[in-house]
């Protein structure tokens, strides 16, 4: 699948073309994923490009972009939070209900309304591509 045609609501609120957000965006789909066996968010974090990985403990992990702390995560564009002093592993959570991975690097802060300027992590869940029941 060619990503520059895809549309996305990883940068705004739009579904807009990789090439039109105006911000570096990087798309792990889920051919990658099983591809390379990134089966935790974790592990698809520590492949993308810009991000790197800080460990405390065993399960412990958080992520950095640009230097900063990402702590504006996503479901379907939708704001979750990984709480960073209560981080009891959720690098380690299975993306296996995931399409896709969205990571916009920089400031989303200023289309989602809150962030800071290091990345927004947006999960997107699988959806039904069938209108039949199966039986």
């Amino acid at each position: 699948m060619f990503f520059n045609s895809y549309p996305n609501r990883a940068g705004t609120k739009m579904a807009l073309t990789t090439r039109d957000i105006p911000q570096s965006v990087s798309i792990i789909s889920k051919p990658r994923m099983r591809d390379q066996q990134l089966n935790t968010l974790g592990d698809v974090l520590r492949n993308t490009t810009g991000i790197t990985e800080k460990v405390a403990d065993f399960d412990r992990r958080t992520f950095y972009s640009r230097g900063f702390l990402i702590d504006n995560y996503q479901v379907d564009g939708i704001p979750t939070v990984f709480e960073e002093r209560w981080n009891l592993g959720d690098a380690a959570s299975d993306i296996a209900l995931y399409d896709r991975i969205e990571v916009v690097r920089g400031a989303t802060g200023l289309m989602t309304g809150a962030g800071n300027p290091s990345a927004s992590v947006n999960r997107e869940r699988k959806l039904a591509d069938s209108r039949e029941v199966s039986q």
